[in-house]
């Protein structure tokens, strides 16, 4: 399991993980991720390396971080109030096929070293009880960053008050970046809500500066029980401490549209990086005029720029490369000034400029997807969800990109806000259980952490889901984003900086000399920063 150590007044991770701030009661974020960069970015607020990475590691791989950004007012929620009785949740399986595993990636930061099991092997477990929640009138307040975690958050808190009528859980949600400015401001001031949902990468210089509190006994003894994967344990470890559950996590696999491919005369996915290329050039489709009407592969071309970077880093994962390494305990460089950076970004560069299998002026991402504008496009499980409220007669699978992709994970904490930390606990518990984790995955689509539940009900109604949780062949890993101090630095300034301009930039075609200064300047840009943060 990864620890941080400190060293030089900073937590750094010992294995593939993150930096920590040292400061508490400063906290600010100076730089916010994107949404999926999120989970990736929130190691950048900070949990110390180990800490991030083990908030990560609860989805099998490593967290992010985020650069602390300026401190913002409150936003205003999405939504905020429980709600009505839902339906009944899935039933609860007792056993179920051994978890398959996935070989740990050597080549990049915070490499797992098992995929999450499909199913369970005995009984789930059942955590030990507790101080009791209150007998009195209670209300708590529950925040998240993930609108679409919001019917889940509401539909536990309903089962919840059927149990204790007494208890009333309020759900809120914020748009991403508000809501990590958000954090910044309330944690400091014990003013955040009593839970909170955070990624735990993102989490770790909250921990770190002593503004969240270990949990107690029972829900630390459960984290480190076989309900959970070393990866998703490490995820809610600090300095060997637990600081929170592991919920749920984020991991991408490649979507495709099954009656584009039949049209194509595509028989079976594509399984290759060149078969990927291969298939995108017969699915893209113009109109009479040589226009774009549907791309073969949309990839993220614009907008946040962690998120540009992350994606280009799931790339490059295919290439054997990865955007940073640590070099020595506590001390990193870049690590994609080489053949796979090179690769990667000439991957791009040809898609768009040379065989034209995208386009930046069309739709893009899982909105593309839903609408018919592109045939096959990388994203993480919760679109299957979304697909299922926004297009449910479109016609798709997905399976898992050729050699590996990024894993993140988002945790449950009780803040130092509350007054009753033994109900808000307990509630955590109770959303633990089989029934709800089986709900979460049916129901809004990212993937519930727990390994020793049985998800094949889920499977056997929503088959796309195997594609997150089996891997390729035996060369196929997992990485993570370490939880360094300057990480969301890095990827901002290498998507704004480099990457957008060169995705567009036609000098580049069949220009190897060009790519290489691209590839040789931004990577230079990214050891600096590194230098400046006391990592390199």
């Amino acid at each position: 399991m990864r620890r941080w150590r400190t060293k030089k007044g900073e937590a750094q991770m010992v294995a593939h993980e993150h930096d920590g701030q040292k400061s508490a009661a400063t906290i600010s974020l100076q730089t916010v991720v994107s949404r999926r960069a999120v989970m990736r970015r929130a190691a950048a607020l900070g949990v110390g390396a180990a800490a991030a990475s083990a908030l990560l590691a609860a989805c099998g791989g490593s967290s992010a971080t985020s650069p602390p950004a300026p401190a913002a007012t409150a936003a205003k929620p999405t939504s905020a109030t429980t709600t009505g009785a839902a339906t009944s949740a899935p039933g609860v399986a007792t056993s179920a096929p051994a978890a398959s595993s996935a070989s740990g990636a050597t080549n990049a930061p915070g490499a797992a070293t098992a995929a999450p099991s499909t199913g369970a092997s005995s009984a789930p477990v059942v955590p030990a009880a507790g101080t009791p929640p209150s007998a009195s009138p209670v209300t708590l307040n529950l925040w998240s960053g993930y609108s679409e975690l919001d019917p889940f958050y509401k539909y536990v808190a309903d089962q919840y008050k059927k149990v204790h009528p007494n208890i009333t859980i309020n759900v809120a949600s914020y748009p991403l970046r508000d809501y990590e400015q958000k954090l910044a401001v309330t944690l400091p001031s014990n003013s955040a809500a009593e839970i909170i949902q955070l990624a735990s990468s993102t989490a770790g210089r909250y921990v770190q500066g002593n503004l969240i509190p270990e949990v107690p006994k029972n829900v630390a003894d459960f984290v480190r029980s076989a309900a959970y994967s070393t990866f998703l344990q490490d995820s809610a470890i600090y300095k060997d401490k637990v600081y929170s559950v592991p919920t749920f996590s984020g991991r991408t696999a490649l979507y495709y549209n099954t009656d584009m491919f039949k049209a194509a005369n595509l028989t079976t996915p594509p399984k290759t990086m060149d078969e990927i290329t291969a298939y995108a050039q017969k699915l893209t489709q113009r109109d009479a005029s040589g226009n774009m009407t549907v791309s073969g592969l949309s990839m993220r071309l614009s907008g946040g720029g962690s998120g540009i970077s992350e994606k280009f880093w799931i790339w490059m994962h295919q290439f054997g490369g990865s955007l940073i390494k640590e070099v020595s305990p506590g001390k990193w460089a870049n690590g994609y000034d080489n053949d796979a950076g090179r690769k990667t970004l000439q991957f791009y560069v040809d898609n768009v400029n040379k065989l034209k299998i995208d386009d930046p002026t069309i739709k893009h991402d899982t909105e593309a997807f839903e609408l018919g504008a592109t045939a096959m496009f990388v994203r993480e499980s919760n679109v299957i969800g979304d697909i299922k409220d926004k297009a449910p007669n479109l016609k798709y699978n997905a399976v898992p990109l050729p050699g590996g992709t990024i894993s993140l994970s988002e945790n449950l904490f009780v803040t130092k806000a509350a007054k009753d930390p033994a109900t808000a606990f307990d509630f955590i518990l109770f959303a633990a259980k089989p029934e709800f984790q089986l709900w979460l995955l049916e129901n809004v689509g990212w993937l519930p952490n727990r390994q020793d539940v049985d998800y094949t009900p889920v499977f056997q109604k929503t088959p796309q889901f195997e594609a997150f949780l089996k891997k390729a062949d035996d060369k196929f890993t997992f990485f993570n984003v370490p939880a360094l101090s300057v990480i969301d630095e890095i990827e901002t300034k290498l998507a704004s900086e480099y990457l957008v301009k060169a995705y567009a930039d036609k000098s580049l075609v069949d220009n190897p000399t060009g790519i290489a200064k691209v590839i040789k300047d931004a990577a230079a840009q990214t050891d600096s920063i590194l230098k400046q943060g006391g990592l390199a």
